[in-house]
């Protein structure tokens, strides 16, 4: 394997791991990071950190993860 084809692929793994780390709720309404989450979940959040999971199990789950850790996958008490 030539050292292109290893530095594409360390690029493109590299990509898929971080891309999905942010989350989709995280990118969207940075607000709710720092906000008081209610009890309600954002569906629209949840189906787009979903669609990850057709990328791979991985950025799905990492992105799932991420966005409920967050808190951005929950509507904040204002909203």
């Amino acid at each position: 394997m030539n050292m292109f084809r290893k530095r594409f692929l360390a690029v493109v793994a590299l990509a898929a791991i971080l891309l999905p780390a942010s989350g989709c709720g995280t990118l969207l309404y940075p607000a709710r990071m720092d906000a008081k989450a209610s009890t309600r979940l954002d569906t629209r959040v949840v189906i787009l950190d979903c669609l990850w999971l057709f990328a791979g199990v991985i950025p799905g789950v990492v992105a799932l993860a991420t966005d409920f850790l967050t808190g951005a996958a929950y509507f904040s008490e204002g909203e």
